[in-house]
């Protein structure tokens, strides 16, 4: 494995060029790697359902719910309503912690 270090001209570095991985880890060093070699691997049954049975129908679901303007409404009245609940508690915890 090769390390790489960029000049001023080249300021970040990552990604796949020609067979080789440009990786930046944790403390900022670009490391030079091939590219791994991927092992072709059949899918399992219940991979192959989720795929072609249940994925489709959340999808269709979804779609439906965000066409229908009164569903889409109350499904982000609900998100909005559950934010604030999930921000009152936090605040409450806060106040419990501070007394």
């Amino acid at each position: 494995m090769a390390k790489a270090k960029l000049s001023k001209l080249i300021e970040e570095l990552h990604g796949e060029i020609d067979g080789l991985v440009f990786r930046e880890m944790p403390d900022g060093s670009i490391v030079v790697s091939k590219v791994p070699k991927r092992k072709k691997r059949n899918a399992t049954s219940a991979q192959k359902e989720y795929r072609h049975e249940i994925f489709p129908d959340r999808v269709s679901w979804a779609s439906t719910r965000r066409a229908d303007p009164d569903d889409h409404a109350a499904l982000h009245a609900g998100q909005a309503v559950q934010e604030r609940d999930r921000q009152n508690q936090i605040q409450q915890e806060l106040n419990v912690a501070l007394i």
